[in-house]
């Protein structure tokens, strides 16, 4: 994305379409290497979804550019006013730099998170799905159990 902006016009414009980076250090520092050859002002703008978007924001974000990440939710709710639902990679990318030109003047830099809380959530999250899984097959179990007394009985 370019801005450009003087006292009564804000030209922004999308200036790259959808592209595939490997996720890894090598395809990041293709990606980096690509940004830097737009000109005027970069703000990368992504959801904050999963696990993998924390790599590529703290990558780009000690390469030097501004990058904002943004609740899933608030990209969905600020223009879902299509009648086709369409679920692809580039749609979804282009419904993210879509919201980002929206809302250039007022996306929020990301900071980053220290490592002892990155950690945290991380183990949180392990730990909720670990217990998710043993409640599943406890539950599963119980019921084979079940099933093979009443075989027993009869």
């Amino acid at each position: 994305m370019s801005y450009r902006s003087d006292p009564y016009i804000r030209v922004t414009k999308i200036v790259l379409l959808p592209f595939d980076v490997e996720h890894t250090a090598e395809g990041l520092k293709k990606l980096s290497t690509k940004l830097r050859q737009l000109d005027g002002e970069i703000r990368i703008v992504m959801e904050h979804t999963g696990m993998f978007w924390r790599t590529i924001a703290m990558t780009l974000k000690e390469a030097g550019f501004y990058v904002s990440v943004v609740n899933a939710i608030l990209i969905h709710n600020s223009s879902d006013n299509s009648i086709r639902k369409v679920k692809t990679d580039r749609a979804d990318a282009m419904k993210i730099a879509n919201y980002g030109l929206t809302f250039w003047i007022d996306l929020q830099e990301y900071a980053g998170e220290d490592e002892t809380r990155q950690l945290l959530k991380i183990q949180s999250q392990l730990y909720e799905r670990t217990a998710t899984t043993a409640w599943i097959l406890r539950s599963s179990c119980h019921a084979t159990q079940n099933d093979s007394t009443k075989l027993l009985i009869t």
